[in-house]
């Protein structure tokens, strides 16, 4: 069997009926959200994350993770108790103690993004799943993690030492 060359493969490309469906719903999502097709395409393969910048001294990590996902990424309280595996009420109460704790939520940008479905194992506390994801996937020290997460050094070696106990205790 004769193998098409590269060309050939994609030469009624743009004339399929699919790829045309798929462009005038690219636009009909543009147009109402305001993004380019690179944007919308990015957002549409991008993982559930936090930036490990929105956490705050102010706020308590599920605080900080509830007023990310609710307010930056548009997620319903529903959807955010799904994928924290806790009650609409709890993550309705964090939202709305985070909101009297800080008013104006800001965070830097950064490189390290925390993986929002670490964060539904319940048997560690969100900072420890932050800690050792952030220790464990981007080979971090405290002292980095400290910054990031605007905690004490010592807060951190702690919190991680924590997990890993409850990790062996597990099995």
């Amino acid at each position: 069997m004769q193998e098409l060359n590269p060309e050939a493969k994609w030469s009624n490309f743009n004339s399929d009926n699919d790829v045309k469906e798929l462009k005038a719903l690219l636009k009909k999502i543009s147009d109402r959200y305001g993004m380019s097709y690179f944007e919308i395409l990015k957002r549409i393969e991008e993982k559930d994350s936090i930036p490990a910048t929105a956490f705050t001294r102010e706020l308590s990590p599920l605080e900080s993770v509830v007023r990310y996902l609710k307010e930056k990424r548009l997620y319903k309280i529903k959807k955010i108790a799904l994928l924290l595996g806790r009650s609409e009420k709890t993550i309705w109460q964090a939202y709305n103690s985070s909101k009297k704790k800080v008013t104006d939520f800001k965070f830097e940008p950064t490189e390290y993004l925390v993986d929002v479905s670490v964060l539904s194992n319940r048997r560690f506390s969100i900072l420890e799943l932050v800690v050792s994801y952030l220790k464990e996937n981007y080979k971090l020290s405290y002292h980095e993690i400290a910054n990031l997460l605007q905690r004490n050094d010592r807060t951190v070696w702690t919190v991680y030492n924590r997990a890993i106990k409850k990790r062996e205790n597990e099995s």
